[in-house]
């Protein structure tokens, strides 16, 4: 949008440069007329550049919409890994420790693996919990960098759609969610 105003500055000077030259003696009639063009051509090209800025926008914001959908189905095949993964090691858990706590492992997440590893460090010794608790950890930290680019993605999306320097009225119609 500011950059309309830049434009239409240099089309308002450029007017009152021929303005100027219609007032003045013959001999500096040319340099103003030259002026007026000049001002003339900066205001095409801040139009130009402008439109460019704009299209660019659109274009970003419809590709991050794309993205923030990837990102979104990503997390979420992640997250059921993740799940799938922990009830696995509750299944090995309950397998193991049938005496202790069962109902507690069956509502474990992947979030709590850690405290059962404390809280039984025997589980520790075998290699099929810790290969368990090594794949649950990576993707959890699969799913915690899909959420930061997901949240630096929709920054970028509403940004855009807030931006002085864009025509709001070109932008897609597009829903962002709020988180």
């Amino acid at each position: 949008m500011f950059w309309i105003y830049f434009a239409l500055l240099f089309v308002v000077l450029g007017f009152v440069c021929l303005f100027v030259a219609n007032l003045v003696d013959y001999n500096t009639e040319d340099f103003w007329k030259k002026t007026a063009t000049t001002m003339f051509v900066f205001a095409a090209i801040f139009i130009v550049s402008c439109l460019g800025r704009n299209f660019a926008a659109y274009s970003f914001q419809v590709s991050d919409n794309e993205n923030l959908i990837k990102i979104t189905q990503i997390e979420s095949v992640y997250q059921k890994r993740a799940d799938a993964l922990t009830k696995e090691f509750a299944r090995y858990l309950g397998e193991t420790y049938p005496q202790h706590e069962k109902e507690i492992f069956d509502k474990m997440t992947p979030e709590e693996i850690n405290i059962f590893l404390v809280k039984y460090p025997e589980l520790q010794a075998s290699k099929t919990i810790m290969e368990l608790v090594k794949q649950i950890r990576s993707l959890q930290d699969d799913i915690y960098k899909q959420q930061i680019s997901r949240a630096e993605t929709l920054k970028d999306m509403r940004y855009r759609t807030k931006s002085k320097w864009v025509f709001q009225w070109m932008m897609p119609d597009i829903k962002i969610p709020e988180k």
